[in-house]
């Protein structure tokens, strides 16, 4: 029987980043693990097509497949402009053996293969682009990649959607998988105090980080002071500056702190041991923090209507989002911290909403989703894109 031969998108990824948090990776490798579990493994060669620094995870997850391996190419990350000159030279006649490739960044070249195009998140198209110059030209990149893609892939009914309404054409759903690593297997954190209301985040508009600021001052206003402290956690950043001078001038500094080295596993014992986690998010593609702070019972403030607030369901704590109306989301935000704060009512609603979303959200799951993605691409009659 002949093996569809797959190729993924690996040189994303590379050993300088080891360890480093990265949710792209971490559903890669989810999704591979899942993919070695399934029967349906067997009719496919999958091959990594890594750079020069290979992520060793990454390797390992794909050598553990029935028929996986491992291409190293003269490819790189970055910088964008060296990465994109590189894939256009060499990327063509590269996987014209291949009868899919995946890609997940922009552009996409012209390419013989089939390929299946992967969008996390449409934060540059819009108001939370990361500059002007993304804003203008990503939305005319992700318009192509559209058009060039066999089929196209999006985490969540929301990214799809925003997908759609920029080429009105089928997009796959196929959600991120997650498994938690054994409690012991987790390294000890000490720079994080368990019992604090957490957040896990870049610093990035989107994210509304000032806004949780706020939020938590006027939180302890309401509690005259007795709240555990707020801990933002996420790489470093030009950004936190302003949040940091945010919490000075509400003059609840000496009760927020930043923590910006922490590796990609000791995400679960920080999630464990966090009063909550606290999410306001106006923009998210998926929300695999949110996602993986319920999988280990850690209660979820989510902004009511929201990607994270979709994928949770009753396993998250929504919360105002009245697009009109800021000082009524931050006094709804104040008052729902507050009251996860001191009650242990949500943390028992997330250990109940553990059962489903593991089940819903396993690596196993998401895996078929992504061979379903494939065998749509695979269907299609044409291996030629413009």
């Amino acid at each position: 029987m002949m093996r569809h031969r797959i190729a993924l998108q690996g040189w994303l990824f590379g050993d300088r980043l080891l360890g480093a948090p990265s949710g792209a990776k971490n559903r890669l490798a989810s999704l591979l693990v899942g993919l070695a579990e399934l029967p349906e493994a067997r009719d496919y060669d999958i091959t990594l097509l890594t750079g020069r620094d290979p992520d060793p995870d990454l390797d390992d997850a794909v050598r553990a497949l029935p028929h996986g391996n491992v291409c190293r190419m003269d490819l790189c990350a970055a910088p964008t402009l060296a990465r994109v000159r590189r894939e256009v030279r060499i990327l063509d006649r590269a996987t014209r053996e291949f009868d899919l490739l995946e890609l997940a960044s922009l552009p996409h070249p012209r390419l013989t293969v089939r390929t299946a195009l992967l969008v996390h998140d449409v934060r540059d198209t819009g108001t939370f682009a990361r500059s002007v110059v993304h804003r203008l030209c990503v939305r005319r990149a992700l318009r192509n990649a559209l058009h060039r893609c066999t089929v196209a892939i999006a985490p969540s009914e929301e990214v799809a959607r925003r997908l759609r309404s920029i080429v009105d054409t089928r997009v796959e759903i196929v959600p991120a998988g997650i498994r938690v690593p054994p409690a012991q297997t987790w390294p000890q954190v000490t720079r994080v105090p368990p019992g604090a209301l957490i957040s896990l985040a870049r610093c990035e508009a989107r994210k509304d980080l000032p806004f949780l600021v706020r939020a938590y001052a006027a939180a302890r206003r309401l509690r005259q002071g007795v709240l555990p402290p707020l801990v933002f956690v996420g790489p470093e950043s030009d950004g936190w500056r302003a949040v940091s001078a945010l919490a000075r001038e509400l003059d609840i500094a000496p009760h927020v702190h930043f923590v910006h080295d922490v590796r990609d596993g000791e995400r679960w014992p920080i999630l464990a041991s966090a009063k909550a986690l606290c999410f306001p998010t106006r923009l998210e593609g998926f929300g695999l923090p949110a996602l993986e702070a319920a999988l280990v019972g850690c209660p979820v403030l989510v902004r009511a209507g929201s990607v994270p607030h979709a994928i949770l369901g009753d396993a998250s704590i929504p919360v105002g989002n009245d697009a009109d109306n800021e000082p009524k989301n931050v006094e709804d935000w104040s008052r729902a911290i507050a009251d996860v704060a001191e009650s242990e009512v949500a943390r028992e609603g997330a250990a109940n909403a553990r059962p489903r979303l593991t089940e819903c959200y396993s690596p196993e799951r998401a895996a078929r989703a992504w061979i379903c993605a494939w065998e749509r691409a695979l269907a299609s009659s044409s291996r030629a894109v413009g």
